[in-house]
């Protein structure tokens, strides 16, 4: 008897089942800028590097603008990877800037190139610290995304924190010889 009963009570919803309508979702659809603003918490590994890749890329197309100080970075960068595979930490900012002033001091005395000091110099500061600036944005977005950056980038990373030093340091080095005009 409780078996029909039960039997009964299954057919009778399976009957009316049709009548309730699904609660729907949502009214409004997320657009992509919604989209853009989950948190990355919720993003799948693939979404997270898909993402990243996205702004690696604006990355890139802004260093265009820069391509001759950037090209210079990226050089740097294989100097620093070869200098840590000897045993020295690659983000020894101090250590790559002086080495930087060298060189730098080097151009100034040797009259390399005519406008050196202070024009080249402030150019190459604005240059090297819009490049650190960027970097310090694709950064911040790999940590949201909770992704690493690949380790050329950590390499062009550091070459560009030590040559926007160097060239802070040359400049306050020049300035303080005193036979060198202000900028």
């Amino acid at each position: 008897m409780i078996f029909f009963g039960i039997l009964l009570a299954i057919f009778l919803i399976y009957l009316i089942l049709p009548f309730f309508k699904p609660v729907k979702k949502s009214r409004f659809k997320m657009t992509y800028r919604d989209q853009s603003q989950i948190d990355p918490i919720f993003l799948s590994d693939w979404e997270k590097q898909a993402r990243f890749k996205e702004h690696s890329a604006k990355f890139l197309a802004n260093m265009s603008s820069v391509e001759d100080v950037y090209n210079i970075v990226i050089a740097r960068s294989k100097w620093h990877q070869t200098e840590a595979s000897m045993g020295r930490k690659a983000d020894d900012y101090d250590y790559f800037a002086r080495l930087h002033v060298a060189e730098y001091l080097n151009k100034y005395e040797s009259n390399e190139e005519p406008d050196f000091y202070p024009d080249g110099l402030v150019m190459r500061l604005k240059k090297y610290k819009y490049i650190v600036m960027q970097f310090e944005n694709l950064i911040k977005e790999a940590q949201k995304l909770g992704v690493n950056i690949p380790e050329p980038m950590f390499y062009d990373y550091c070459a560009a924190i030590s040559s926007l030093k160097g060239v802070e340091l040359t400049i306050e080095l020049l300035e303080k010889r005193g036979n060198a005009k202000k900028h």
